[in-house]
């Protein structure tokens, strides 16, 4: 339970860095430049605003600190289980956050709904595609650290449920020419998307009632399964909700005081397979051990790798609809960069771009031979 609270900390942390940091500039005021398009610059015109939602991601910051025991690489969780228990003290104040972020939520509810309503036709337009979903999956709702892995169909029917140390069985990797990094996929070759999109796409209520409603409200105005990929954002934000009451739930759980937090490990060799929802979308680790408990090989599947074909398939659907050669807008780039946005792949994938700067705009083949350049 130690860990599931760990765990829901990242995700309030990283989910509200996503939304209100790198994200939020795109939707608050669309039509700026790339030099005010920015967290500063919004701050400078609405600082109450801000504050109140970095007050909101600092909870997820003070679960992290508190129960990883440092905000930056926790170091709370260990093989074998957590370093300490949870002290009554500590319960108290993390609930005590936590209590706090909650009155928060019907505010930024608010905001949300308000700015995906002034920005629907953007979020119909861009990133446009429709593609198999897979997430861990509970019984009918939001499952961030346990059960069977699931993979829905474009049209939301079920295609796959199976226990996540089989994944290898039904996941294969591909290489393309044109990109670094491989491509999951299912055996029949379909790609497929993960993250808080798949998440709320694959549920079919959410245990928590704030969280509920707001998927009630999502699916209301936007269609299930959710497609459109600036719908993530959404799918961030009912995660944040279910978050907090989830911790909720568990600092008011009285055996999450339990002194019973660890146990050595024996060390042998063997295989071992973990899987868990990152905030980004589902995290394969697996490990080959020898004798001596020595790592022989080891193999990651990332969420921003299993959404490779995603978000190069969605920027694919809007470039060859916004751009065109003769007329490069600085406007038209930056809705790619929204798209990109939406997955939040990793931080340098995320930023913004800097005002006064001129990005050439190459097309290249697979072997990295220059076709054509544009300059701004």
């Amino acid at each position: 339970k130690l860990r599931e609270v760990l765990l829901l900390g990242q995700v309030i942390e990283s989910h509200m860095l996503s939304l209100i940091i790198l994200s939020f500039p795109d939707f608050y005021e669309n039509n700026h430049t790339s030099a005010t398009r920015n967290i500063v610059d919004i701050y400078q015109k609405d600082p109450v605003m801000v504050k109140k939602a970095l007050d909101f991601r600092s909870s997820g910051t003070e679960v992290i600190h508190i129960v990883g025991r440092r905000t930056g690489h926790p170091i709370g969780a260990t093989i074998g289980g957590m370093v300490a228990p949870l002290a009554e003290e500590e319960r108290l104040s993390l609930l005590h956050t936590v209590n706090k972020a909650e009155d928060h939520i019907q505010w930024l509810s608010d905001l949300m709904r308000s700015l995906f309503e002034k920005n629907s036709r953007l979020i119909h337009d861009l990133g446009d595609i429709q593609t198999p979903y897979m997430s861990l999956s509970g019984d009918h709702g939001l499952a961030f650290y346990h059960g069977d892995l699931k993979v829905i169909k474009e049209d939301g029917s079920l295609v796959l449920s199976f226990n996540p140390d089989n994944y290898f069985d039904y996941i294969d990797e591909i290489h393309e020419p044109w990109s670094y990094m491989k491509f999951p996929t299912l055996k029949s070759g379909s790609g497929f998307r993960v993250g808080p999109l798949a998440r709320i796409n694959i549920v079919d209520s959410i245990s928590t009632p704030l969280a509920d409603s707001e998927l009630t409200w999502f699916r209301e105005h936007w269609e299930h399964p959710a497609h459109k990929t600036l719908t993530y954002h959404y799918a961030r934000f009912i995660e944040t909700v279910y978050a907090i009451e989830r911790l909720k739930e568990l600092l008011n759980d009285p055996e999450i005081t339990s002194k019973d937090v660890y146990n050595r490990p024996e060390i042998v060799g063997g295989v071992g397979m973990g899987v868990v929802e990152a905030p980004r979308g589902t995290l394969i680790h697996r490990y080959e051990f020898d004798d001596e408990g020595k790592a022989e090989k080891v193999t990651l599947v990332v969420s921003t790798q299993h959404n490779n074909y995603g978000f190069n398939d969605a920027l694919t659907q809007t470039a060859s609809k916004l751009l065109s050669p003769d007329n490069l807008k600085e406007e038209d780039l930056n809705k790619l960069e929204m798209i990109v946005r939406a997955y939040d792949p990793c931080i340098s994938c995320s930023t913004h771009g800097l005002g006064n700067r001129r990005f050439p705009f190459e097309l290249r083949d697979h072997e990295g031979t220059l076709l054509k350049e544009w300059r701004q």
